[in-house]
């Protein structure tokens, strides 16, 4: 029985080694994910106080862009330039789509940011360079680039980034602000409505003839993909995407319910 109980220690504490073993292991395996901090928040909340590192370039170059934007051009949010501190983030990449289904125009943008520290975790495949965190798409009866519809990027909060823009209706403006934050937030406001966007980047917007909208969202994304792609417009991320929400039954019946507004 003493040798059976001390065989049996033996075996339990094997185990548990094993399993803090591989524990440690899954933790390490993702050394890559930066962990946001109260510091982080702090240091951010104060970056642009100190005017000995403000970028004084960045400000000029918002200050000639506003005098030069066209009085058409109306995001959701206006832009008054305001000084920040220097930073070195990646870009970001907004491709705009267009295609029909079942003889339906659909039309909307991608938005991705280029990779880096806050965001590499996200990045199964290595050689990815973009990683998709935001898709909207439109039916609507007007076109897509509309006068004062090209959507914005605003990086001057790095680490994290809006994304905002607005698309004509014959019902009116639907606009939209995103929001890729440095703490791994990502998250949409559609003209009053909230969407967090860990629960699917994808979100579908078909306007109704009595006013309302119908909403629907999809973990369906294009995901990543590198410049090389980017620069050939030829993103096979983005293709794929595309064919696969064509064919998406979900996606057809919502394009396809009852009272939604005519395209000629």
């Amino acid at each position: 029985m003493k040798h059976f109980v001390l065989y049996f220690l033996s075996l339990f504490f094997s185990l548990l080694f094993f399993s803090c073993s591989v524990a440690r292991k899954n933790v390490i395996r993702n050394p890559k994910h930066y962990e946001w901090s109260v510091k982080d928040t702090e240091e951010y909340a104060n970056k642009n106080v100190d005017s000995t590192k403000w970028s004084i370039k960045k400000l000029a170059n918002d200050l000639k862009n506003a005098q030069q934007a066209s009085i058409e051009v109306k995001l959701p949010i206006v832009d008054y330039p305001s000084p920040v501190a220097e930073y070195s983030g990646n870009g970001s990449t907004v491709n705009p789509l267009s295609f029909k289904i079942e003889g339906k125009s659909i039309i909307g943008y991608t938005l991705a940011h280029y990779k880096d520290k806050f965001n590499e975790h996200l990045f199964a495949d290595t050689a990815g360079q973009y990683y998709t965190f935001f898709t909207i798409l439109f039916l609507t009866d007007k076109p897509l680039l509309d006068k004062g519809q090209n959507p914005s990027v605003i990086s001057r909060n790095y680490p994290h980034y809006l994304f905002i823009g607005t698309q004509n209706t014959s019902l009116g403006n639907i606009d939209w602000v995103q929001a890729t934050l440095g703490n791994g937030e990502n998250f949409a406001i559609i003209t009053q409505r909230y969407f967090d966007l860990n629960a699917g980047r994808t979100i579908l917007i078909a306007p109704l003839k009595d006013g309302s909208l119908r909403f629907l969202q999809l973990r369906d994304s294009p995901e990543t993909y590198t410049w090389k792609e980017l620069s050939s417009q030829s993103v096979m991320t983005i293709n794929n995407f595309v064919k696969k929400i064509k064919i998406n039954e979900k996606v057809i019946s919502f394009f396809s319910q009852n009272k939604i507004i005519e395209q000629k």
